[in-house]
């Protein structure tokens, strides 16, 4: 699998928007990314892709490691 992404802050230093190609033998896919950036309660991270999946987890610190929740749902 091969992924192209290019990203972009967006003005104010908050939201970090993406845009990723995939390329793998199991066909191409397109997504968009983001991350967003919360300077007192964590980090999150959204996607939107191509296969109709959309991903909403959340990241927090604890000293050096990030935990990760999520709940990933898929289109219908």
């Amino acid at each position: 699998m091969t992924e192209t992404e290019q990203c972009q802050w967006m003005e104010g230093g908050f939201y970090l928007v993406c845009h990723s190609d995939y390329k793998s033998s199991m066909g191409n896919a397109s997504a968009s990314p983001s991350w967003i950036f919360h300077r007192r309660q964590s980090l999150y991270y959204r996607e939107f892709n191509s296969f109709g999946e959309f991903d909403d987890s959340r990241g927090t610190l604890d000293g050096d490691t990030w935990n990760w929740t999520n709940d990933e749902k898929w289109a219908a």
